[in-house]
């Protein structure tokens, strides 16, 4: 329940924040961000909860903060907002605790939230061919962003993660984000 709280809460923040750039611009990306937000956050539960790891979604105030300094420093022209963090609970067998993370799964994890970004900018790539709306557009858009953006090589963010497990996945993922973008200025 308090999760879902915090994920509430934090898909809020994020909208308040475009809504400091333009009121039409929270309304249009309302639904797509909340589909990008919410397919990030449950990849990372979905493969965190198949290795057997309790983890959760919480806010964070030093990252909202930081997002908002960011935000009034570049006078509203960057945009980063991640209210919060996806914790992963060290893994219980049985009874008994382990002190320490699997790096490789750690990584699977981390790779989950902007796997799913990707994958879900892919469809909506495809649904273009169909229909150039806006909408599509706006989908595909914020998805791939998403990905990349959590996906670049700092520690404290999934690609740092995903680097720490596997250097060729880490190249090959953002390979293939970076062609997203790129193909949407074509």
């Amino acid at each position: 329940m308090v999760e879902m709280v915090h994920l509430t809460v934090a898909y809020f923040l994020i909208l308040g924040m475009l809504s400091w750039t333009s009121l039409s611009s929270a309304e249009f990306y309302a639904i797509p961000l909340l589909t990008a937000f919410a397919l990030y956050e449950l990849g990372h539960k979905y493969v965190g909860n198949k290795f057997g790891y309790a983890g959760r979604y919480r806010l964070s105030p030093t990252v909202i903060v930081v997002s908002i300094l960011l935000y009034l420093a570049t006078l509203g022209s960057a945009i980063f907002f991640a209210p919060g963090v996806f914790e992963v609970a060290p893994k219980v067998d049985g009874t008994t605790w382990k002190p320490h993370y699997d790096v490789g799964e750690v990584g699977k994890i981390a790779l989950a939230g902007p796997l799913a970004n990707l994958a879900f900018a892919t469809v909506f790539f495809a649904l273009a061919f169909f229909n150039s709306s806006m909408e599509i557009a706006a989908v595909y858009g914020i998805n791939t962003l998403m990905g990349l953006c959590n996906l670049l090589p700092l520690r404290f963010f999934d690609g740092g993660k995903v680097l720490s497990w596997s250097k060729r996945v880490y190249a090959l993922v953002v390979a293939y984000g970076l062609a997203l973008f790129l193909i949407a200025w074509l």
